[in-house]
Order: C-alpha cells, then sequence, then structure tokens
C-alpha cells in the first residue's frame, strides 16, 4: 500500500486567485508543484531562491530539466547538454525540489546505452530524476533506469510504470483529451486515487496538467479528504451546463455538432451528486444550428430529465 500521496499542478502563472502573489496562495491549497518554466528558459537563480523563500518550508518544488538535455541534444553527454543539465540541477539544490522530470521527444529512441551513456556522466547527489518516454524503447532502456534508480513517470490515468521505485514515484496526468484539452470526471479521479493507494511506494506525487489542471487536483484533494466530490460549479441540471458554457463565451450561431467538438470534454453537475459530461448532454439536442446559447439550453429541456436513463 501506498504511504504519502502529494497532490499538485504544472505551474501556478494560471491560478486564478485575488492576489498578486499566486505562488503564496497557490502553496495554501496544493502540495507541490511542477516548475514547467525551467524547461523552455534558464530561469535566474535568484528568482527560483525569492520562489522558495515565498512558500513554507514544507511545500515542494519539482521541475522539468531544460528541453537542450532532451531535445536539442537528445540525451547526448556532450558537454552543452550537461551544462545544461547541471544548470536544471542547480536550481533543483536552490528550490529543494526532491526530483528533476526529463521528458524525451517521440522522435528519441532509447535504449540501455543510451541511458546509461547520459545519466552515468552526471552527478546528482540526493536529487532525484524521472524520465517521461514519449518516444521508441525497449527492455534495455527500462534495466538501464532501475539500475541507475531512475523513476519511470507516466500518466498512470493511461497506463503503469513498467516498475516501481520503492521510495518514490511520479505522475504526470493529461487525461486522453488532445493538447491538454481535458477535464477528469468523478469516476477517473477516483480511479486515479485508488491506483495511487495500492502502489508500493512511500510517496506518490500526482501532477495534474491540463486546462482544468487546478480544479481537477482540488476536487481529489477533497475526495481524499471526505470521500465526495464536490460541486463543480453553483448550479445544477441545465443551470449548470449553461454556467459550464458560458464561462467560454462560445461563438453563435454554431451547430450541435460544432459546440460538442469544442466543449464537450467539460463537465458540469447534473445532480448536486452526479456530474456529466457535456458531449453526454448535447447529444441529446436536436441536430441543428443554433442562434444563441439560450436557444440550445431550450432545446434540451424536453429530453433533459431522461439523461438520467442513460
Amino acid at each position: 500500500m501506498a504511504g504519502e500521496i502529494l497532490i499538485g499542478t504544472g505551474g501556478w502563472s494560471y491560478f486564478n486567485v485575488p492576489t498578486d502573489d499566486k505562488l503564496r496562495e497557490y502553496a495554501r491549497a496544493f502540495d507541490f508543484v511542477e516548475v514547467n518554466s525551467t524547461f523552455y528558459s534558464r530561469i535566474p537563480i535568484e528568482l527560483c531562491m525569492s520562489w522558495r523563500k515565498r512558500v513554507p518550508e514544507k511545500f515542494i518544488f519539482t521541475l522539468r530539466c531544460h528541453r537542450d538535455v532532451t531535445h536539442t541534444y537528445l540525451l547526448n553527454p556532450v558537454e552543452p547538454a550537461l551544462e545544461a543539465f547541471q544548470y536544471s540541477l542547480n536550481i533543483a539544490h536552490v528550490l529543494k525540489a526532491p526530483i528533476i522530470i526529463l521528458e524525451t521527444p517521440p522522435s528519441l529512441a532509447l535504449d540501455y546505452y543510451k541511458i546509461v551513456n547520459f545519466f552515468g556522466s552526471v552527478e546528482l547527489n540526493s536529487i532525484r530524476v524521472g524520465l517521461e518516454i514519449r518516444g521508441a524503447t525497449d527492455d534495455g532502456c527500462f534495466k538501464a533506469m532501475q539500475e541507475l534508480g531512475i523513476i519511470h513517470v507516466v500518466d498512470i490515468s493511461r497506463e503503469e510504470p513498467r516498475y516501481y521505485d520503492a521510495q518514490l514515484a511520479y505522475s504526470r496526468l493529461f487525461g486522453p483529451g488532445g493538447h491538454n484539452i481535458y477535464q477528469f470526471d468523478d469516476r477517473e479521479l477516483m480511479e486515479i486515487n485508488s491506483k495511487a493507494e495500492n502502489m508500493p511506494v512511500k510517496r506518490i506525487m500526482l501532477s495534474f496538467h491540463g486546462v482544468k489542471m487546478y480544479a481537477d487536483g482540488a476536487r481529489l484533494k477533497v475526495f481524499r479528504r471526505t470521500r465526495k466530490f464536490p460541486p463543480i460549479t453553483s448550479k445544477v441540471g441545465l443551470d449548470s451546463l449553461k454556467e459550464v458554457l458560458a464561462e467560454d463565451n462560445p461563438k453563435f450561431p454554431a451547430s450541435r455538432d460544432a459546440i460538442i467538438a469544442r466543449y464537450g470534454w467539460k463537465l458540469f453537475d447534473y445532480s448536486p451528486t452526479r456530474r456529466m459530461r457535456v458531449s453526454e448532454a448535447l447529444k441529446h439536442a436536436p441536430k441543428r444550428t443554433y442562434r444563441d446559447l439560450d436557444e440550445l439550453i431550450e432545446a434540451l429541456r424536453e429530453t433533459f430529465d431522461r439523461l438520467s436513463e442513460t
């Protein structure tokens, strides 16, 4: 059985709170944050020091390694790649991060020698490495990762890691949507929680990503505390559906299918205890073009009460 389960998200920049210090407020809501900006640029060490000072001592940072290591130099142990890796490690030390995440591109194939040649050339000290593999690989790659103590990072809503480290597991959660556009429903969050609780690991870090990452992470935290999911909106039924669709200011006129294609991934509160995906509700609307949101909602009224039977 799992030990400590921590919940965080990919960054705090879009955390919608009425304060200038989003990081401070974020740290009150979540257990850790995955810093994504370190993948794209060399963040000044002084700025990272200020981040560390603005959060409680127990709050945890993780970070993505700079893309030069994986995407420019393709995990080859050449001087620029090793220098970029060391810079990311320096940031990890300043942030007191327990793990640094490397994401490989789909074009990069990994095997035993690729892993050993690069990671055998670096000094990690107390910082762990998590490797998220998006390209081709083989059994030798995972053998080398285990030998070197590298954590296999996966999205546990879609797959299982090839092996477990006794101390730490790390999952980057995107769900099945494309381009990070997805929202986990209650059942999916329960499955994620169940998988985490059954991992033979002392600490599991669940890092939510995508357009609804704060809501997804917060809802799972509430569920873990109360065994109940909080509502998504302040309303229920068609009023909730309307609220969810209105927040994106959808353009009309629009066909039913166009609205489903763009917003069907979202959730609304069918009842106080039941969430429903927008696509499931809208498929009951007549297949035609609507002048505005009110007309769409009105077209659903006759069939809405029957949705509970689907």
